[in-house]
C-alpha cells in the first residue's frame, strides 16, 4: 500500500503530531515522590553513552559479526529498542534532551561551534529552572558520579547539575590503564556508599573521528584492505599526537586532508578504522561490566547502554554526523538491562525517542517530575500496555530546521546536496537512498505544515523558560582547547 495515498493517514499524522508537539504543560509546582516503607528497594541506575555509535555496526542491530561481543551479550540480557532515535545528530543537544526530556529547542543546550561570548547573546544554555535526571535522582537520596569525555558534555554546559562527582575521564586508555575503572570502584565502595543507591553516568568519545582511539592491535585486525601508505601517514604524529589537546587537533586535521573522499579505498579504509573504535569501545564496556559484577552491583541495578548519535560515511554525500538529520546519524542503539534480569531478551520494536529514557527512569522509580516532559515513559510498551506512539522530532545544530518520523515516513526540511526538504518510506527505503519529496507534493504540504506548526510550539514553550547561558568569562582554558581539538571551535 502506498504510505502517502490515503488522505484519512495524512490527517491522522497532523494530529498525532500536533499532540506530540502541543501536548506539553508546566506543572504548576514541585511534586516530590516520598518513598514509602513498603515500596521495593529503589535500583541503581547506570547510563553508559558511546558516543558517535551507529546502531547497524552492532552485532545484535545487523552489523558485522564478532565487533561487538560483550554489546551482544549484554542485549542478550536486557531489553532491544531496535528503533531508537536521537532527538540530535550531535552531542551536546542529544545528551541534554536525554538528560531533561525536551527537545533542543526548548532545552536549548548545543555543541559549542561559536565563541562563547555569541553562544550566550544568542540565549543558548540551560534555564535553571529546568531540571535535569541527576538532580531528580540526587534529590530523591541517590549518590550521583559521573566519569566522561569531556567536550561538549562537559560541566561547563551544565551537564555536571545533579551530580556530586563529575569528572572527565579518559577511557580510550583502559587497554593499558586501568585507573578509570579504579576511580569507578573507588566512588562505589566509599564508606557507607552502599546504603545508598547511586546514579552513575559513563561517557567516551572512542568512536568519534579521527578513528584513531583503538590500539593498534584493535587498527590492524580490521583494516581488510589498507592503503598502501595511508595508514602509516595518518598514525605518523598518532602515538604523542592524541595524547595533548594540541596533537589531537593536528591530528584530526591531517586525517581529513589525506582522505580521499571520491576514492572508494579510502572509503572502506575509514569505515574499518571506525570499526576498529567500535570494537574497542566493546572491549572497554566489557571491562566495566566486569567491575560491575565484581563489585555485586550488576544484577540489581537498571543499565542503559546507548549513544547520542550515529556517523555518516558518504551515504548522503558527506562524513560525520553534526547536522546531517538522516538515520545514518540519528538511529542509535538504546539497550536497557532491568534489576534481575526483568524483561530480558524482549526485542521491541516500535520506534522510540532517545529522550525517552529520562521518563522511563522516573516512572520506574515513582518519581513525579515537577516540569513535565516532551518525552513519555516507555514503561508501558516494556509491559506490553497500549502505548500511543508520537512522532520521533529531531533537530539540526541551528534549532531551525527539523526532521520527522511519523507512521513509517521520515520527513526533513533541512537543505542540503541541491534539495529543499527530504521523504522517505521507510519500510521500502530503510537506507533512505530515494527522496520522495518532488513527487509526493500533497503529502510533503501536509508534514511541512505540521513540521511549522511543531517549530512555533517548541518556540512558545521556551519563551515560557527563562534562558540563562553560562558567563563565558567562567569557561576553563583547558575545555576551550578540548572543544577546539575535538572541532567545535
Amino acid at each position: 500500500m502506498d504510505p502517502f495515498s490515503d488522505q484519512r493517514r495524512q490527517g491522522k499524522l497532523l494530529k498525532h503530531g500536533l499532540w506530540a508537539a502541543g501536548g506539553i504543560v508546566l506543572a504548576a509546582g514541585a511534586l516530590f515522590m516520598i518513598f514509602s516503607p513498603g515500596r521495593p528497594p529503589r535500583p541503581n541506575i547506570i547510563l553508559i553513552s558511546i558516543d558517535t555509535l551507529r546502531a547497524d555496526r552492532l552485532g545484535c542491530y545487523g552489523g558485522p559479526a564478532g565487533i561487538s561481543p560483550n554489546i551482544d551479550a549484554f542485549c542478550r540480557e536486557g531489553i532491544q529498542f531496535v528503533r531508537a532515535v536521537s532527538q540530535a545528530p550531535s552531542t551536546a543537544p542529544a545528551h541534554m534532551s536525554l538528560f531533561t526530556g525536551l527537545l533542543p529547542p526548548v532545552h536549548r543546550v548545543i555543541n559549542k561551534t561559536v565563541d562563547l561570548e555569541t553562544w550566550r547573546k544568542m540565549g543558548l544554555g540551560l534555564s535553571p529552572s529546568i531540571p535535569t535526571m541527576a538532580q531528580y535522582l540526587q534529590e530523591n537520596g541517590y549518590r550521583t558520579a559521573g566519569f566522561h569525555g569531556g567536550g561538549n558534555v562537559s560541566a561547563i554546559l551544565d551537564f555536571g547539575r545533579g551530580f556530586a562527582v563529575y569528572q572527565k575521564t579518559p577511557w580510550e586508555n583502559l587497554d593499558h590503564d586501568p585507573t578509570p575503572l579504579k576511580k569507578v570502584r573507588r566512588w562505589l565502595n566509599r564508606k557507607g556508599a552502599r546504603e545508598k543507591p547511586f546514579f552513575l553516568f559513563i561517557h567516551h568519545y572512542i568512536c568519534h573521528d579521527p578513528y584513531l582511539q583503538a590500539p593498534p592491535d584493535f587498527r590492524r585486525r580490521f583494516l581488510s584492505a589498507p592503503v598502501p601508505g595511508l595508514q602509516e601517514e595518518l598514525e605518523r604524529t598518532a602515538p604523542q599526537g592524541l595524547k595533548t589537546t594540541s596533537g589531537f587537533k593536528a591530528v584530526r586535521k591531517n586525517w581529513w586532508r589525506l582522505i580521499d573522499g571520491g576514492n572508494e579505498a579510502h572509503r572502506r579504509h575509514v569505515r574499518d578504522l571506525y570499526d576498529a573504535g567500535v570494537s574497542y569501545a566493546d572491549f572497554v564496556l566489557g571491562k566495566i561490566i566486569a567491575t560491575l559484577k565484581r563489585d555485586g552491583v550488576y544484577d540489581r541495578s537498571l543499565i542503559i547502554v546507548t549513544s547520542d548519535h550515529g556517523e555518516q560515511f558518504w551515504e548522503h554525500g558527506g562524513t560525520g554526523h553534526s547536522g546531517w538529520l538522516f538515520n545514518e546519524t540519528l538511529h542509535v542503539p538504546l539497550l536497557v538491562k532491568f534489576p534481575g534480569g526483568e524483561y530480558g531478551g524482549r526485542k521491541i520494536a516500535t520506534p522510540v525517542g532517545l529522550f525517552d529514557l529520562m521518563p522511563t527512569v522516573l516512572d520506574r522509580l515513582r518519581i513525579h517530575p515537577r516540569l513535565t516532559m516532551q518525552a513519555q515513559s516507555l514503561l508501558p510498551l516494556i509491559r506490553g500496555r497500549s502505548f500511543a506512539a508520537p512522532p520521533l522530532i529531531s533537530y539540526h545544530e541551528g534549532l531551525q530546521t527539523l526532521r520527522l518520523e511519523v507512521e513509517g515516513v521520515a520527513y526533513s526540511d533541512q537543505p542540503s546536496g541541491g534539495e529543499a526538504e527530504w521523504l522517505f518510506d521507510r519500510a521500502r527505503d530503510p537506507g533512505e537512498q530515494h527522496n520522495l519529496a518532488r513527487t509526493r507534493s500533497p503529502a510533503v504540504r501536509r508534514l511541512r505544515a505540521l513540521a511549522a506548526r511543531i517549530k512555533k510550539e517548541q518556540q512558545l514553550l521556551r519563551s515560557r523558560i527563562k534562558a540563562i547561558a553560562p558567563d563565558p568569562r567562567q569557561v576553563p582554558e583547558d575545555l576551550r582547547k578540548q572543544l577546539e581539538s575535538l572541532g567545535y571551535l
